[in-house]
């Protein structure tokens, strides 16, 4: 019997299946460890007895050592090892695929298996995407079948049969509950149908999401006339949330305060970011409290690693050579990170013994292969508390929501520096959606919004409190949507007995003004808009001079560095040779250190060299990616300066585009995610940058190209990388292949630029006549790195 049953809150749910069946007949299922784990101790905290909990993984595995075809262990390939011999296979079917076309297409590959292991009914689907990446997938589809491998889909589909046709699992726990699953695809909702003819299976689903599901969401595939469906303990529609407004300069004192305010009491912090990270900590200003930080083991030593292969290459032609070299460094005295490195890859060329005899060849895409393989393989995050002993104070993140305690205060605190909790762009062009729905349930962001929403709202009771900055559900779509329909209680913090006037200590030293002489240029426009008072010191009056770094490279050098070595590629090579590339870091590098009289030391040469290395490489393997998607070959031009001596005087320098008759691609890179402009404020024109390299694009053509791209190359996560679009056909091209975020412009580009020319001309024109330059932050990001923050007067109240 499988059962669909919708509860209010899990206490409520849990105690109904502890009065229904018997504990010791019951399993509970979760998706992931950290899931199981809090799942584990829900179950304890509310039936305080012991109860089996286990992941999804470790189910599979048990049906794998009960069924009766004991061959199926032995066919199933993990993730890892498909990667590895796919890769290996690659240069004898495959020689002209890429690294990221590699990738793209196993990925595809992947995720359209769990729909249907029919290639047949694939083919529509697979002929929407780009003809190379088709050609990957339906190689990977035969390499696998002639191997005789199983993937995970297979796996499942093999277990559904064997369930059917056989009562294997008699004997054991007659009912299983499948707990915090977010998503089920097609394979597994057969998998449980099977488990259904002989076992009582169990979906819980939060109760908010009863009215809104579609039929492509996958609790629609699990029903049917067999199904029960049931309600346990619904929760009323409104909520209302206690709420504080704070700023990103005062989140830590705000914390520290919170603290303060409820003393010697056990308290939880759950702050808004995915994961928590050991830089995330620095906000919390307390000696002591307690929470689990993911840590990625052999991190550091796998990307050193990975640049003295490069570097060997010449020396290790095949992976004969490849394992006698790691075996004889393995012998040599090794920190236990760096041995353990070795050990991963030496385990891999195994795998390949395994398949064959045959020594493969080493080369740049074999690499990044080893590479990825053994990342997959490496040590798992482990997550380890920060101080040992007992801690009044804990801290989440939104990983963990399922370990919070209802009825201990709960401070949750959200900031514009954290990343959305999920993005609602489309998985799939509109063409790919229609095309599978009819095979299979699809991941749809506003069902996986649902889902997390009504987690997060079961929190809010008299005891939580959130705080947030006014302008984060304005700028972040995802929050104003988690609190639609919420009804705010606005609470003030207890104010101190002594008043403080504030003071504008720098009012005092505005006495100049923009001349018509000034020379503007996009990022004196842009820190104008961020924050008046910043620009007048920055740019009229340089209050505050810049430092230069002699034992380290400054970040500004480091981004001019990183732009410099993507053309200084790109002018002699079309195809990525990591070989190359580095050698030329290092040439450069010896320069760069000469010109700026740096006094360098090793270490630190070295980890600036694989920082830069990787920047170059990944902003490289972007455009060669965008171009192989759009089909054009990539004559980029880098570092284009222009000059407007129109209106006012602008001078910019464009960081990378392409054009021709019909496309036009203008790029900027940034360093980090943190410094690439939203969506929204690019669209809505807050943020100008963008805007004026594509209006000095518009000054060169005839006519605007029927297809536009712009956007933000992020060089330290590329696929945090922004598009924006003018032209449908190329929208869908890049958005199937989702390598990157990507926005569709609906007006006319034409309109779109006029709009920007007076946008920029009034803002140019307000700069003239401001005398004040008064202190006007637009957001909290203009105040994180000004050199005024200690002085301002609105630094505190932003």
């Amino acid at each position: 019997m499988l059962q669909l049953v919708y509860y209010g809150a899990p206490q409520q749910f849990i105690e109904e299946m502890s009065s229904t069946w018997e504990v010791s007949e019951t399993v509970w299922i979760a998706p992931s460890p950290s899931k199981t784990d809090a799942l584990r101790e829900q179950l304890q905290s509310v039936l305080k007895t012991q109860v089996t909990s286990i992941t999804m993984a470790k189910f599979l595995s048990e049906l794998v050592a009960a069924c009766p075809d004991k061959t199926i262990g032995e066919k199933v390939k993990r993730k890892a090892d498909l990667l590895l011999i796919f890769g290996a296979l690659r240069t004898k079917y495959s020689p002209d695929l890429s690294f990221e076309e590699f990738v793209m297409g196993y990925n595809i590959f992947s995720e359209i298996r769990s729909f249907s292991l029919d290639l047949v009914a694939m083919e529509s689907v697979l002929a929407e995407y780009d003809e190379k990446i088709r050609k990957a997938v339906l190689l990977f589809w035969q390499l696998l079948d002639s191997l005789q491998f199983y993937d995970e889909h297979a796996l499942t589909q093999s277990l559904s049969e064997n369930l059917r046709a056989h009562d294997f699992y008699e004997g054991k726990q007659k009912n299983f509950i499948f707990w915090g699953f977010g998503h089920l695809n097609g394979q597994q909702i057969d998998l449980l149908k099977a488990l259904s003819i002989r076992h009582n299976i169990i979906v819980p689903l939060p109760a908010q999401i009863k009215g809104q599901l579609k039929k492509s969401d996958w609790p629609s595939w699990l029903m049917d006339h067999k199904v029960e469906e049931s309600e346990v303990g619904f929760l009323t529609s409104k909520v209302s949330i206690n709420r504080r407004w704070i700023n990103t300069r005062t989140v830590s004192p705000a914390i520290k305060n919170w603290v303060s305010e409820n003393p010697d009491q056990k308290l939880q912090i759950l702050i808004g970011v995915n994961k928590l990270t050991p830089n995330d900590l620095h906000l919390i200003p307390l000696d002591r409290f307690n929470c689990k930080v993911p840590i990625d083991w052999t991190l550091i030593e796998r990307a050193k690693f990975h640049d003295v292969l490069v570097s060997a290459i010449e020396e290790i032609p095949h992976t004969h050579e490849l394992k006698n070299w790691l075996t004889k460094l393995a012998k040599l005295e090794r920190r236990p990170k760096e041995l353990k490195v070795i050990q991963l890859y030496l385990e891999a060329l195994k795998k390949l013994d395994d398949l064959s005899d045959e020594a493969w060849e080493i080369n740049d895409f074999f690499l990044h292969v080893l590479g990825d393989v053994v990342a997959l393989n490496a040590p798992r995050l482990s997550t380890v508390p920060l101080v040992s002993g007992e801690s009044l104070v804990q801290i989440f993140d939104l990983s963990q929501i399922d370990q919070i305690v209802a009825d201990i205060p709960l401070m949750v605190v959200l900031d514009e520096r954290f990343d959305e909790p999920l993005s609602l762009q489309p998985l799939y062009s509109e063409k790919i959606e229609k095309e599978l729905i009819s095979i299979g349930p699809v991941k749809r962001p506003e069902f996986e919004l649902n889902i997390k929403r009504s987690e997060f709202l079961r929190l809010m009771d008299e005891r939580a409190t959130i705080f947030l900055p006014p302008e984060l559900l304005k700028h972040q779509l995802i929050w104003k949507r988690f609190f639609e329909n919420v009804e705010w209680i606005d609470i003030e913090a207890k104010q101190s007995t002594k008043e403080t006037k504030l003071k504008d200590v720098l009012k005092k030293y505005v006495q100049s003004s923009v001349t018509e002489k000034f020379s503007f240029s996009a990022s004196k426009v842009q820190t104008y808009v961020d924050c008046p008072q910043k620009f007048y010191f920055q740019y009229i009056d340089k209050i505050f001079p810049r430092v230069q770094l002699k034992q380290d490279i400054d970040p500004m050098d480091a981004g001019t560095f990183v732009h410099h070595m993507i053309e200084l590629y790109l002018k002699s090579h079309t195809e990525i040779d990591e070989g190359i590339l580095w050698s030329l870091i290092k040439s450069e590098m010896s320069i760069l250190k000469t010109q700026n009289h740096l006094q360098l030391s090793e270490e630190v040469e070295h980890e600036r060299s694989i920082q830069y290395y990787h920047r170059t490489l990944n902003g490289l393997s972007y455009l060669k990616q965008l171009s192989t998607v759009l089909e054009f070959e990539p004559k980029w031009v880098i570092e284009d300066s222009f000059q407007w001596n129109d209106k006012f005087k602008l001078n910019g320098q464009i960081d990378c585009f392409y054009t021709s008759e019909n496309l036009l691609v203008v790029l900027d890179f940034k360093s980090s995610a943190a410094s690439a402009s939203s969506f929204t404020d690019v669209k809505s024109l807050e943020s100008i940058q963008l805007w004026v390299y594509l209006l000095e694009m518009s000054k060169r053509w005839e006519k605007p190209p029927s297809q536009i791209v712009m956007g933000y190359v992020v060089l330290e996560a590329p696929q945090k990388s922004k598009l924006l679009v003018w032209g449908e056909d190329t929208y869908e091209q890049i958005k199937i292949n989702k390598f990157t975020s990507v926005k569709l412009m609906e007006n006319d580009v034409s309109n779109d630029i006029e709009t920007g020319i007076n946008h920029i001309e009034s803002i140019v024109q307000a700069m003239r006549e401001d005398k004040d330059f008064s202190p006007q932050p637009r957001k909290k990001t203009a105040c994180l790195f000004c050199d005024l923050q200690s002085y301002c007067l609105k630094g505190n109240t932003v």
